[in-house]
């Protein structure tokens, strides 16, 4: 529980810091910037959910979190760029390492949300619950992170 505390702590820290350059020192497409907020797309969200056996009660207020917390991925996308040698999305935007920075993101975010809903009573989510919603609605946007990159 202190392990997640922590990391929501440092998510909003970052969020903070980077929210002014979020944007504006990179080379990214548009398309890659939209990815970061709107990857979460709520019907796709609840589809993964409901076939991962998340009881239902808890479908719609995952989905939610998952669709705030999103406004953080700017942020922490950035702030993992940053740490790569070279960055790849200054001052040359580099679609492979992108992608697997845009992946690490969101799974972090999905991973600190859903991680809030394990200790509920009526919902068994456990790592592979997690790991399962997020491959699924990765999966299922690809088309939209291919044309990114065409």
């Amino acid at each position: 529980m202190k392990s997640y505390i922590f990391l929501t702590t440092y998510i909003c820290l970052l969020a903070n810091v980077f929210a002014m350059k979020v944007g504006a020192d990179d080379a990214s497409p548009p398309c890659y910037r939209q990815l970061q907020v709107d990857f979460f797309n709520q019907d796709l969200v609840i589809q993964a959910l409901s076939l991962f056996k998340v009881q239902q009660p808890a479908w719609r207020l995952i989905a939610q979190d998952l669709s705030l917390a999103s406004r953080n991925v700017p942020a922490i996308v950035q702030y993992r760029a940053r740490f790569k040698n070279p960055n790849p999305l200054d001052p040359v935007f580099d679609p492979n390492g992108a992608i697997q920075v845009l992946q690490d993101s969101l799974y972090e975010v999905c991973n600190s949300v859903m991680k809030r809903y394990t200790y509920l009573p009526y919902n068994m989510i456990n790592q592979n619950t997690i790991n399962g919603v997020f491959r699924y609605v990765w999966d299922h946007q690809q088309s939209r992170i291919q044309a990114c990159f065409r």
